[in-house]
């Protein structure tokens, strides 16, 4: 009655306490030798319960702990004297006299605790448990706590463990409970061999886990094993050496048996089976993480019902239930096991969730995840489901998260992906996943592709070329004329049939093909999933057999097997029945297609793959061009509209694969092989691949950017909006133009349609087309050209022409041998070889106004002047590739004697966003073995002397060149600038300059070099992920989007359970590889720089004395044909001429954000 007053009212409680000493009262009864066991356990509950309160805990906890001696006389009760006489008091209640006497006689013993069942005895013993699990348990505070300290102690002394663990055997479900909440709060260090044996024992024999609370108590009986498994002191080592194997199986098979019961229908029941389920597969998570124990969970015991254990899932547990991923454990990093799953009579169900959970697992494991992180939970569905929503990371992410496998992960990795491959899992999956419809669709694509084929297959060179130089020109132009008359009578048809209000009546409507269906259960009843979630895992999977596979054998064989025209009409027909832009599907796909054909162009020669062919390069033209027609309405209605990120990233993909495709054509053989393409065969293929709709669209993406550069519909200021739009674009722009560069590299006679236009943007429409882009687009088509002359050249002469296929040519700033000084070279980069060149130097073919070179007037020459070989290396002289800090540094230290100083090559790319693709090629073609290839590292040398030198965030870094101060110079000063680059960098507080002396730059040694080399330069505070629909997938749930960095990193609680610790358990090995990815590290595994160092080099960075403060007081983007830049600020006035338009544009960006942080009030005008 007392303790039920106390905990209604505070008051009671505290008069109780301070006026009546309750509980020296409590303690005197709790010290008496006979007590009885109702009074043993009111005392103790009402104990409990004041000292739970933290307040009534500081004033009275240490008195009542050395009156009751450290709880130590307690323990006494649940064995031995005290025991025996507690057992007697509880037999005399409701006893009649005889009965009595016996009692006191001795004559009745009592039962020894396996067999105790008394009511009252079992009451007493949950009042100890609960006094003892008070003092057990951490404080809430998180304090230290020196009485609980003193507790453990005694209670260790005392072996209270062993006595409480003894309980688990007693037939009592509750005491159970409460023996198991008390041990898991107690100290691990407490905790024996004996008892980590009676634990595991107590685990074996619970066989009917649906009796009682049988499930509950297995479930903190196998917490308590995950807390020793993951525990770093020595009883968790002793644990793992002697114990951990043993759990292993008993918990595992707890955990299958406990998943053949059928609880559906009872909501409770499943909620119950389910937490012990997820508690058996934490425990085997926690234990994948340490690699002695690995091989315990790939015995056949195990492996033999692994997949059973995934189908019962399947079929007893509703569709929101929780997930029992136990494919997220080591035994799941088995693709062998996990293909065991789509197999058989047995096989999942490709319609329900597990099986979408299994093909996520694979595109895990296949692209290099690793499973040593800080959580105690798998990833959920929901998890998942956000996971496949968003796009994939570039190649340089992906292959960064092999950083942080261990090496047993790593080994596996390999061993998984060649077995995935023997398995012919491609094969197994896309017939899974291809429906009668998925088949029907696919016959019929093959058919229109062959006769597409036919119509190529009887063309002769020579009767073919004079009929179609003028056949195209007059194709485009009556196109043309057309284009606009039909357009206007579909919506004026449109207008008399259904009336002036109709969406498609004269005014451009946004497609149904782009409506979204993100929901994960379409049909929860049945437990229907979204199929476009597996079709995205699955996907994944070929990308990162593509992209980043352990070894070239497994790339070569996928690409093999995708390039083929019926697989590839396969995957076309699954996707099509899927909404485009759910989990961004199609532009997955493209992307995935994109990176096949860039193999089959850049090694097709080197691994001997068969030429690619025109059905299936056919397949892929259709497909973009089904979407070009809907994608073109939406560009359309951009007046009203921005392109959301999943539109912006189909966009992209389109333009990138159709991009590739074309640098694909010329590898078309028409019929003898042994003879190489006409250029009328070409020009025929490009005809056919390239509708003009895709022209029109990607003109439109361009125009698109431009716009957006502008400000879009808010020309007049600066807005917040503006600036993480700005950011967020995906490089619409930049890919369009690279397909209309080869589009008119290969066919000139579609120069007319793509000028046309831009013409029609600028004139009827009104859009701003910057006449500094426009030149760069011819520029760049004029080099394109003069690269393929040179290219010709080459082939005539060289004695690798077979293999040797180039893969980049590019303009760059390096030192030239014979000056020694910094220039203009080109980069021809092969398979087998690496050159530079220095084009004519008469100054014939330079640019009258900018005394630039022009390669359009090195092909007006009647005589070609071959470019000068200035460097010519084989690709196997690479020992290491440095990316400097920016994105258009790149070093290149070649292979030497070890006691020479090192020999290297330090380049300026003037293009944007090329130096990582160069840096990879350059990698794979630097050895035929994966394991001997130059290793791709990060040079702290130019980094650390930014970081000294910018005082705040960096924003831009960009190498461009010195611009004339006024536009007057340029139109009639000549607008020459000077020849050398320098290095221009943007904080959000100024803007300073630096002279390049690449001869300063030297090879870093082991302490100094890293890996991670993250220079995006998007400030912190501006939210570049913007993925519509993600928040309806979430419903809720905390997340993180697995190692994609585009989510911040899990806290330890949110993937802890309580009474567990997040622990990441790692050998000394392990511990010294992860200090790779820190800038002051070693390299283990890596080729090692053994040179001599110099004492003191000279800085790269040659820093101009003059800073320009920001934000500035105006910033001229130049209207004319160069990219320059002008800004006064502090410090006085800038002028950058920058290589590119996309770079003048990258400081746009910036300095807007500079712009609209400072609250300046900046304004635009138009000039």
């Amino acid at each position: 009655f007392v303790t039920a007053m106390m905990e209604k009212r505070e008051s009671v409680k505290r008069d109780c306490c301070e006026s009546f000493h309750i509980t020296d009262l409590l303690c005197k009864i709790l010290m008496q030798h006979n007590i009885d066991p109702l009074l043993l356990r009111s005392a103790c509950k009402c104990m409990t319960m004041i000292l739970e309160d933290e307040g009534m805990y500081d004033r009275y906890a240490p008195k009542v702990i050395d009156e009751l001696q450290y709880l130590v006389p307690l323990l006494k009760f649940l064995d031995g004297q005290k025991y025996r006489e507690l057992y007697k008091a509880a037999l005399r209640h409701g006893a009649d006299a005889q009965q009595r006497k016996d009692i006191d006689s001795d004559n009745i013993e009592a039962p020894p605790l396996t067999h105790l069942s008394n009511e009252k005895m079992c009451g007493a013993f949950l009042g100890v448990i609960g006094l003892l699990a008070l003092f057990a348990k951490a404080p809430k505070s998180g304090k230290p706590d020196e009485y609980r300290e003193q507790v453990h102690r005694e209670m260790d002394k005392a072996e209270s463990e062993s006595k409480l663990l003894s309980l688990l055997f007693m037939p009592n479900d509750e005491i159970k409970l409460h023996v198991m909440h008390c041990i898991i709060g107690m100290p691990l260090k407490q905790i024996d061999t004996k008892e980590m044996g009676i634990i595991i024992k107590t685990i074996s024999n619970t066989r009917n886990i649906g009796e009682g609370k049988a499930e509950e108590v297995l479930a903190l009986l196998i917490r308590m094993l995950g807390r020793l498994v993951q525990d770093q002191e020595e009883t968790g080592r002793e644990f793992r050496q002697s114990y951990a194997h043993i759990a292993i199986s008993e918990v595992y098979q707890t955990l299958f048996r406990n998943a053949r019961r059928d609880t559906h229908g009872s909501h409770d029941e499943e909620s119950q089976k389910l937490a012990l389920s997820c508690e058996a597969v934490s425990y085997l998570r926690f234990c994948s993480r340490v690699p002695s124990l690995r091989s315990q969970m790939r015995k056949a015991e195990i492996l033999g019902t692994f997949p059973e254990i995934l189908k019962l899932e399947e079929e007893l547990h509703s569709a929101h239930s929780q997930d029992v991923a136990i494919e997220q454990t080591w035994i799941g990093r088995s693709l062998e096991n996990l293909m065991l799953c789509l197999k058989g009579p047995r096989a999942l169900d490709p319609s329900q969730k597990v099986f979408m959970r299994v093909l996520s697992r694979m595109a895990y494991v296949l692209e290099g995840r690793s499973d040593g992180h800080n959580r105690a939970v798998p990833f959920s569905l929901e998890e998942i489901a956000v996971d496949e929503h968003v796009m994939w990371p570039d190649r340089t992410t992906m292959a960064r998260q092999h950083r942080f496998l261990d090496d047993e992960e790593r080994s596996d990795r390999v061993l998984q992906t060649k077995r995935f491959m023997e398995l012919d899992g491609i094969t197994v999956i896309l017939d899974i996943l291809s429906n009668l419809q998925v088949k029907e669709n696919a016959a019929r694509m093959l058919k229109d592709s062959e006769k597409a084929s036919d119509e190529l297959a009887g063309i002769s060179h020579e009767e073919r070329l004079e009929q179609l130089e003028g056949k195209v020109a007059d194709h485009l132009v009556v196109m043309a004329r057309r284009a606009g008359p039909e357009a206007l009578e579909r919506a004026n048809f449109t207008y008399e049939e259904v009336g002036e209000d109709h969406p498609g009546a004269l005014f451009p409507t946004r497609s149904s093909c782009f409506d979204t269906k993100d929901d994960i259960f379409l049909e929860e009843e049945k437990k229907i999933v979204n199929r476009v979630y597996a079709v995205s895992s699955f996907l994944r999977i070929l990308h990162a057999l593509i992209l980043v596979a352990p070894s070239d054998d497994v790339s070569l064989q996928a690409v093999k097997q995708l390039r083929t025209t019926p697989v590839l009409l396969r995957l076309v027909a699954i996707i099509h029945l899927l909404p485009c832009l759910s989990c961004g599907i199609s532009a997955k796909f493209l992307r995935m297609v994109h990176w096949m054909w860039l193999e089959v162009v850049q090694f097709g020669h080197a691994l001997q793959l068969p030429p690619p062919t025109f059905e299936s390069m056919k397949v892929m033209g259709n497909y973009i061009k089904d979407h070009a027609e809907p994608m073109t309405s939406l560009t359309d209605m951009t007046n009203e509209r921005r392109l959301t990120t999943p539109e912006q990233t189909l966009g992209l993909e389109m333009a990138r694969c159709m991009s590739t495709l074309l640098l694909a054509v010329p590898l078309l053989t028409p019929g003898d092989e042994s003879k190489p393409a006409s250029a009328a065969f070409i020009s025929k293929c490009v005809e056919s691949l390239v509708d003009p709709v895709c022209i029109n669209l990607f003109v439109a993406f361009i125009l698109y950017e431009i716009q957006m550069d502008m400000g879009g519909g808010s020309r007049d200021m600066i807005s917040r909006e503006f600036v993480e739009q700005s950011y967020r674009k995906k490089g619409l722009k930049e890919q369009s133009s690279l397909f209309l560069v080869r589009l008119l590299m290969l066919c000139d006679e579609f120069r007319y349609e793509v000028l046309e236009q831009f013409n029609r943007a600028d004139v009827f429409l009104s859009q701003t087309v910057r006449p500094c882009y426009m030149m760069e687009l011819l520029y760049s088509v004029s080099f394109g050209k003069y690269m393929a002359k040179v290219e010709q050249n080459f082939l005539k002469h060289s004695r690798h022409a077979p293999v040797d296929h180039m893969a980049y040519f590019e303009l760059v700033y390096a030192l030239q041998p014979r000056s020694n000084t910094l220039g203009m070279m080109m980069l021809r980069v092969t398979t087998t070889k690496i050159y530079l060149l220095t084009p004519s130097q008469d100054g014939s073919a330079n640019d009258e106004q900018s005394g630039q070179w022009d390669p359009s007037r090195e092909l007006e020459k009647d005589n070609f002047t071959k470019p000068t070989i200035e460097l010519e290396r084989a690709a196997s002289d690479i020992a290491r590739i440095y990316r400097c800090y920016g994105s258009q540094l790149l070093a290149i230290e070649w292979r030497s004697p070890v006691d020479a100083v090192a020999d290297v090559t330090v380049l300026a790319f003037q293009r944007m966003g090329i130096r990582d693709d160069v840096a990879h090629f350059l990698h794979r073609s630097s050895s035929e073995s994966h394991d001997k290839r130059a290793a791709m590292l990060s040079d702290p040398k130019i980094r650390a002397e930014v970081s000294e030198k910018a005082t705040s965030d960096v924003l831009a870094a960009t190498i461009a060149m010195v611009a004339p101060q006024n536009v007057v110079a340029t139109v009639f000063g000549g607008g020459k600038v000077a020849s050398f680059p320098r290095m221009y960098l943007m904080t959000d507080k100024e803007v300073i300059v630096s002279d390049l002396n690449f001869k300063a730059w030297t090879v870093p040694d082991n302490a100094g070099t890293y890996f991670d080399d993250i220079d995006s330069f998007v400030p912190a505070d501006v939210n570049i992920d913007h993925y519509p629909g993600l928040q309806e997938i979430q419903h809720g749930v905390a997340h993180t989007l697995a190692f994609h960095g585009t989510a911040a990193a899990l806290t330890a609680a949110q993937g802890a359970l309580p009474g567990t610790q997040a622990v990441v358990l790692a050998t000394e090995k392990d511990k010294q590889k992860a200090s790779r990815w820190k800038p002051s590290c070693s390299l283990p595994g890596f080729p090692q720089s053994k040179r001599p160092q110099k004492e003191q080099s000279d800085p790269v960075l040659q820093w101009s004395s003059t800073a320009y403060s920001l934000p500035p007081t105006e910033v001229e983007f130049d209207v004319g044909s160069q990219p320059d830049l002008r800004l006064k600020a502090g410090g006085g006035s800038l002028a950058i001429r920058f290589c590119d338009d996309s770079a003048r544009e990258h400081w746009r960006r910036a300095l807007a954000y500079v712009c609209c942080k400072g609250d300046s009030g900046f304004t635009r005008e138009e000039k």
